[in-house]
């Protein structure tokens, strides 16, 4: 459930909550169920949670200086690692089958309300004290990487129902249409990488079946009469104009091209900073304003509150150093 609600709301579904008090309900769901395997059935302790215990309490240690608060919000992403490691032999039993129609639900959920937004469909609510941000705000790279998801899970065989045929042969269109209308390009990019194994999954794949290739085939060919048509309806900031498609004045592309541009400059001022002051094997450490200190930040929208530099492995360096890119990466290697 918690994997879900957090793949089929994204960000705003991850505020919802009790922001204040740094509560928050997806948090909550995921706690609850681990402390149940721990309490039923015992959980899982080898090298590998050791690792991450040394780990965890050595960063813990760290950065006194810095509220706790803003310290463990560093560290979730091995937070939640660690609490996988503990019960990962309990959740390789959950079968299969029920982890993907878990992901159909959720990543049709995210397809419906991400494209009533782009189609002004769906209006953004204002937040309230239940909800950090406001009810249905986009986090356009997210809602991409979940299209690649449903993907991947929509053109699967289950039950062979004609809903379940449908699915898999319109998914692909809605995901595309979705990600076209939000201005995040990376997850656009993900979306086109997954079309080929929708189209070649085995015995599985759209791209076995005549009837859904000459589907696929006719909606693409049919986009192309309408291109400038749809140049007025889609959104300023939207990706395909970003890519410079469809872009009469080339402002998108520039927009987007400026954006890119500044986080690379960015990250290259962060990485220099962390060779710099010594920091490559252990990193600055969580709670640390390296972006702040090293003065990437004027590169990155110069917004205080931001603190990732928009590159999850530049992100895990030059925080963690060598010692935690190398943890990560033990950890996630050995679990697969």
């Amino acid at each position: 459930m918690g994997v879900g609600l957090s793949l089929a709301t994204g960000r705003w579904g991850a505020w919802i909550g009790f922001p204040n008090y740094g509560i928050f309900v997806i948090d909550l769901i995921v706690l609850s169920g681990i402390m149940l395997v721990i309490i039923f059935d015992g959980i899982k302790f080898d090298y590998l949670s050791l690792l991450l215990t040394i780990f965890l309490l050595f960063q813990f240690c760290r950065n006194s200086e810095y509220e706790l608060q803003l310290r463990i919000r560093d560290l979730l992403p091995f937070i939640y690692l660690y609490l996988f490691l503990l019960v990962r032999t309990q959740i390789s039993q959950i079968p299969i089958t029920y982890i993907y129609r878990i992901l159909r639900a959720a990543t049709l959920t995210s397809l419906i309300w991400n494209l009533g937004v782009g189609l002004h469909f769906l209006p953004i609510l204002p937040s309230n004290r239940f909800a950090g941000i406001d009810i249905f705000s986009q986090r356009p790279d997210q809602a991409g990487f979940v299209g690649c998801i449903g993907v991947v899970v929509w053109s699967l065989k289950l039950d062979n129902s004609k809903f379940e045929r449908f699915m898999n042969l319109s998914i692909l269109p809605f995901n595309l249409l979705s990600s076209l209308l939000q201005p995040g390009r990376a997850g656009l990019l993900a979306l086109i990488v997954s079309i080929p194994f929708l189209l070649t999954k085995g015995n599985q794949g759209i791209g076995k079946s005549k009837k859904g290739l000459i589907l696929l085939s006719l909606t693409t060919i049919l986009v192309v009469p309408f291109s400038q048509a749809i140049q007025s309806f889609l959104p300023e900031q939207s990706s395909i104009k970003k890519f410079g498609l469809l872009d009469g004045d080339g402002a998108a592309l520039m927009t987007g091209d400026s954006t890119a541009y500044g986080r690379k400059m960015g990250q290259a001022d962060l990485l220099t900073w962390v060779k710099k002051e010594g920091k490559l094997v252990n990193g600055a450490g969580p709670g640390y304003e390296m972006l702040i200190e090293s003065g990437a930040i004027r590169w990155l929208s110069g917004n205080a509150d931001v603190r990732y530099p928009h590159n999850w492995w530049i992100s895990l360096l030059s925080r963690y150093g060598i010692f935690g890119f190398a943890c990560w990466m033990i950890c996630m290697l050995a679990t697969l």
